[in-house]
């Protein structure tokens, strides 16, 4: 955890980050995104090359389906790379970005995926966190239910609709 820009009581909207964190996991599975994605694009050009020369009857069919075939294969390999991305919490736009502009990053936000209040925040800046970890608690207080036990006696003194403090520990 490289950042925690948020503490308890704290309202905060959907989208909102509430921490950054450093993944090395994160930077390898965008360098495997990137080498599968230029190999795509190559493998892409071969196809398109083999298809004309084809055409221009200087290789075999055989040639042409062998280099479709890789080229479908990279298909799938950029597929799962991408798939990785997603599986770690990257935005299918973030992973648009990242292979128009190449540029890897291994700081990733944790983001509030609820508008309300920071209820509990159990992360700390420098902390080690694993993907199971829950790292925040976020509720939406704007209302709320409470179920009271309100003695015999007082019991004439509870009206329906009537307005009420509560003190919780």
């Amino acid at each position: 955890v490289v950042e925690v820009p948020v503490q308890p009581n704290q309202p905060v909207k959907k989208g909102d980050v509430l921490a950054r964190l450093n993944s090395s996991e994160l930077s390898s599975q965008q360098l495997a995104y990137l080498k599968a994605r230029s190999q795509l694009e190559l493998n892409r050009r071969n196809a398109e090359r083999a298809k004309a020369l084809f055409d221009a009857d200087v290789i075999a069919a055989a040639e042409v389906q062998r280099r479709d075939s890789e080229y479908q294969i990279s298909v799938a390999e950029t597929r799962a790379a991408a798939d990785q991305l997603h599986i770690l919490g990257v935005s299918p736009a973030a992973v648009e970005r990242l292979g128009k502009d190449g540029a890897v990053d291994s700081v990733t936000p944790v983001v509030a995926t609820l508008g309300g209040v920071v209820v509990e925040r159990k992360v700390a800046q420098g902390q080690v966190v694993q993907p199971a970890d829950a790292l925040f608690v976020v509720a939406d207080l704007s209302r709320l239910w409470a179920v009271a036990q309100v003695p015999e006696q007082q019991v004439s003194q509870v009206k329906a609709g009537q307005s009420v403090s509560i003190e919780v520990p």
